[in-house]
């Protein structure tokens, strides 16, 4: 029996503990959410797509084919509908792709199609999921573990601060878009961030209009106290 290497799990569902083998999978790049006028009287078109700075897409379908091979009929029903009941029972979810280690897909499966071949006692399973955009790191940006650091594109940075008066701090986004972090202070302070300020209350903070641009950010925190921030970069795949 050849050994199973590729794989993909969401929530309960594991392929290679079924002893699926992925024959394929296809993730083509997501479709843009384009705003686009064409005004009478003016020549060619108005594209306001990159109003924000930067390209927005719509979910991405990603499908997956696997085969379920030598066993007998009754076998291959059981395992057919415990894979329908494992996908599809399930909403929004993390999907763990080996094709991409450090990373997951997030989002919900759409469609489970199983093929019964008699004359080869296997299934034909063919799985479509319905994600967000972007792939997502398993681990904070500022994650600097030597066994999940990437060497090659990561950039060593510290995630905790200590705030006395006024600190001026900077922070890289080496994903592929622009992300909102969380941001944790032991008491109430102030953000300056791209000529916006804003009121940090003590805690949590998770705010969407702060947003970490791809490359250098230059962050000036006012206040006293600890300033802590996890940032999960994105990427297009």
């Amino acid at each position: 029996m050849v050994e199973i290497i590729e794989k993909i799990q969401f929530n309960n569902f594991d392929s290679k503990e079924l002893g699926f083998y992925l024959i394929s999978r296809d993730a083509p790049t997501p479709n843009e959410k384009e705003l686009i006028e064409d005004l009478p009287f003016v020549q060619g078109e108005y594209d306001f797509s990159m109003l924000t700075g930067e390209r927005i897409f719509k979910n991405r379908k990603i499908s997956y084919v696997f085969h379920y091979f030598n066993a007998p009929y009754e076998t291959r029903k059981k395992v057919e509908n415990k894979t329908k009941a494992l996908l599809m029972m399930n909403g929004q979810s993390r999907i763990i792709d080996s094709h991409d280690p450090g990373y997951y897909w997030f989002g919900k499966c759409e469609s489970v199609q199983v093929d019964d071949d008699e004359s080869k006692r296997k299934l034909i399973i063919k799985i479509e999921f319905n994600c967000y955009p972007y792939l997502i790191a398993l681990d904070s940006a500022f994650n600097d573990e030597w066994d999940t650091f990437d060497l090659e594109d990561g950039v060593a940075q510290f995630y905790k601060y200590r705030i006395k008066g006024k600190r001026e701090i900077n922070l890289t986004n080496y994903g592929s878009v622009s992300t909102s972090p969380i941001i944790t202070v032991s008491d109430p302070m102030q953000l300056t961030l791209n000529d916006s300020v804003i009121e940090l209350k003590k805690g949590k903070n998770e705010d969407f209009f702060i947003k970490l641009s791809v490359g250098e950010n230059i962050l000036n925190v006012t206040g006293n106290g600890t300033f802590e921030i996890d940032m999960r970069l994105e990427v297009m795949a």
